[in-house]
């Protein structure tokens, strides 16, 4: 997701919380992205509409994905 104010917040709220933020660029290819699911164990992604497809294409632990647009 490209830096944008919904990042800041996500990231504030995911601290308040106790939860981890992993950031993925921007320009990461699937298989990266895949492999940082993969080791990561994330369950919960929030995403730009653009990414959506990629995201949705891939397997893991993913179980809820957030769209910000």
């Amino acid at each position: 997701m490209k830096n944008r104010m919904e990042w800041n917040l996500i990231h504030i709220a995911n601290m308040y919380r106790g939860i981890t933020t992993v950031a993925i660029q921007e320009n990461c290819t699937e298989a990266r992205m895949a492999e940082i699911l993969k080791l990561t164990g994330i369950a919960t992604l929030v995403v730009s509409r653009d990414q959506i497809e990629q995201i949705c294409k891939m397997k893991g632990s993913l179980k809820t994905l957030i769209c910000v647009d």
